[in-house]
């Protein structure tokens, strides 16, 4: 839960370690925080797509947007920014093709707390533009609204989006 947690978004940097897999593809070279921000997986996923997809904390997310704000208008494989992955982890988890979800983390975060998720992107999306806007779509033609309101989510986040 939120409140349970004591650290702040700066003190998680440090922890964040570079993936062995992408070390090993070079390991002469010193990655740099935004190459390991940008890096991607299978499906052209960052990190902070991942954290976004699997109900990170807020604070989480808000240290890897913090380390490099561009990655939050980046798109995987599919068009879905962070974002759209944060709605539908959220409001259409099986859309997702999860086969474990910690449903306790999703009844357990607070409106507030989703609240100011979606803050912190449509802000940092608007400060760092690049190949996702708030309202882009993804490949299926949805936008992070599109999952919210396919998950019946209340008024204020809908506003919000």
């Amino acid at each position: 839960r939120e409140e349970n947690r004591d650290h702040s978004s700066r003190s998680l940097l440090p922890s964040l370690q570079s993936p062995p897999e992408l070390q090993a593809k070079n390991p002469a070279k010193r990655m740099t925080w935004a190459e390991v921000l940008e890096a991607l997986d299978e499906d052209d996923r960052t990190p902070l797509h991942v954290a976004a997809a699997s109900g990170c904390s807020l604070d989480a997310l808000r240290a890897l947007i913090h380390a490099h704000p561009p990655v939050a208008s980046m798109t995987d494989r599919q068009g879905r920014s962070p974002l759209i992955l944060a709605m539908m982890w959220y409001f259409d988890p099986a859309s997702l093709n999860i086969e474990e979800i910690d449903m306790t983390l999703r009844y357990n975060m607070e409106l507030a707390t989703l609240l100011e998720i979606i803050r912190i992107f449509k802000s940092t999306m608007t400060l760092h533009p690049g190949a996702a806007g708030v309202m882009d779509v993804d490949e299926f033609g949805f936008a992070s609204f599109d999952y919210a309101i396919k998950g019946e989510a209340s008024d204020e986040i809908i506003e919000s989006l």
